[in-house]
């Protein structure tokens, strides 16, 4: 993995960072020591540092971990600022850890007889998928030793083939569903397997996205971790024909599901299809319904929805060509900053948004035969900054998450064998700002329409003009590679 230096990426659900679990974990399966191996002296600042624009951000520095074995698949942050993610290699698992001064640490669990097949963590403990036993382990950090959760935990009956995080617990996948594994009773959150349809979630509860035989349109069945649930459908108003799941992003008001048109020559980047079909549908979801909500009026292209807990933003191109970041809240989208022009942004994939203060921190890729390019930038609605580029491997990965320190991102990249944290520390007010700009009405829905629903949204001064020749002369700016990789 070559070095990048990289503010903003995205990738993991925050269900499967933030979660916990309380299961006691005493009995001893297979006992042995801990490796701990510490590559830098303690006490000493081990981070390296990149000078950035000050008008950007505060700061940035980054590490940089070489190990052997598979991609890593979990990762998480301490209440110690200490990041970890895990890794699997020779059928043993392994955790690096880089410390808030920068330090390294490997650990190496011990391995069990029968090796494993998949593996979670929750809250940096780990849980591995016994196949040949058909069992699940839990790791015992006071003990040092794997635990067998059938000899503390009621196990459903059947052949376990898979293991997820959901409800702050371990959920194993059977043929026959989903089972929610607790001290006193595993619970059947619901008896479709994962593989019947992807998950979303909205701050209170999980759906899974189905296509039943019999029904025209997508259904969703809501999980229960309490077993209450009729495991009734409800109706996603979306022909699953024709329509094909594509993303989700969550905020504290609900979520927006996103399905992608699968039928006919398409060109997603102008919205022109055969049969007059749009080429997405959007389903906002909460606790109470399903509802198909308008894209924001005069956009054309669009280019993702992204989750930057507790918003959500999405980006679309408007009819000026000018790449505008919405902000969704209760279904609605507000035009928020510009990010770019369609020219500027052609053939680039947006991974990610986070927003702090007025900023929005994003990060573009853009992929080739035998490589992707990612580059990092911070808008506001006044101006955007490049970071910088860099050219990876095709099997590169990067997502960011909001710190447990107060105004820092956590920037993550990774592959097999190479890894690298980032910490991009904000500067400016912390507390959340709508931004806008001129003409930003032209978006919304202001009058009566054949049907379309008129909403009002106040618009401040601001030159769209000279906003798109800033960013141009901004992105044409080169940047210096540094060795960081991110």
């Amino acid at each position: 993995m070559k070095s990048l230096l990289i503010i903003t990426l995205a990738l993991i659900a925050p269900a499967v960072l933030s979660a916990g679990v309380s299961i006691e974990l005493e009995t001893a399966i297979t006992v042995g020591s801990v490796v701990y191996t510490n590559t830098d002296e303690p006490g000493i600042e081990n981070w390296d540092e990149v000078v950035i624009d000050p008008l950007a951000a505060g700061s940035l520095k980054y590490q940089s971990v070489n190990f052997t074995g598979e991609l890593p698949r979990s990762a998480w942050e301490t209440s110690e600022l200490e990041y970890q993610f895990f890794y699997k290699d020779s059928g043993a698992l392994y955790r690096s850890s880089v410390s808030r001064t920068g330090e390294i640490d490997t650990k190496a669990y011990p391995p069990i007889n029968n090796g494993f097949t998949d593996y979670i963590t929750i809250n940096g403990i780990p849980y591995i998928l016994d196949e040949t036993d058909n069992t699940i382990l839990g790791w015992n950090e006071v003990e040092g030793v794997w635990v067998d959760l059938a000899s503390v935990a009621s196990l459903p009956s059947g052949q376990f083939t898979s293991l997820y995080t959901l409800y702050n617990k371990p959920v194993i996948g059977i043929d026959q569903g989903l089972w929610a594994i607790d001290v006193e009773e595993s619970v059947q959150v619901s008896t479709y397997p994962l593989s019947a349809g992807p998950l979303i979630y909205t701050p209170n509860n999980y759906f899974q996205i189905l296509s039943v035989a019999g029904t025209l349109n997508f259904q969703s069945n809501r999980l229960s971790i309490d077993g209450t649930s009729t495991q009734a459908l409800e109706d996603m108003h979306v022909n699953s024909a024709e329509y094909a799941f594509d993303s989700a992003a969550v905020g504290d008001t609900g979520t927006i599901s996103v399905f992608e048109y699968i039928e006919g020559e398409v060109d997603l980047e102008v919205d022109i299809l055969d049969e007059d079909k749009a080429p997405y549908l959007f389903v906002w979801t909460n606790d109470e319904q399903h509802m198909l909500i308008e894209k924001p009026f005069r956009t054309e292209g669009f280019k993702g929805c992204f989750t930057s807990y507790p918003r959500i933003f999405c980006a679309f191109t408007g009819i000026d060509k000018m790449v505008i970041l919405f902000e969704l809240k209760d279904g609605e989208f507000r035009a928020d900053t510009i990010i770019g022009t369609y020219t500027s942004l052609f053939g680039m994939d947006i991974q990610s948004i986070k927003a702090l203060g007025e900023k929005r921190y994003g990060l573009l890729s853009k992929e080739s035969d035998d490589s992707i390019e990612f580059t990092a930038f911070v808008a506001t609605s006044v101006a955007a900054w490049k970071l910088n580029s860099e050219v990876q491997g095709l099997d590169s990965h990067m997502f960011l998450s909001f710190s447990k320190e107060l105004g820092v991102i956590n920037g993550f990249g990774y592959e097999a064998g190479a890894a690298s944290l980032s910490k991009i520390t904000h500067r400016g007010p912390l507390e959340y700002s709508e931004n806008t700009f001129s003409d930003a009405d032209q978006y919304i829905f202001i009058q009566e329409r054949d049907g379309e629903i008129e909403k009002v949204f106040p618009v401040a001064e601001l030159g769209s003009f000279s906003f798109m020749l800033l960013f141009s002369m901004l992105m044409l700016l080169s940047v210096r590679r540094s060795k960081a990789r991110f």
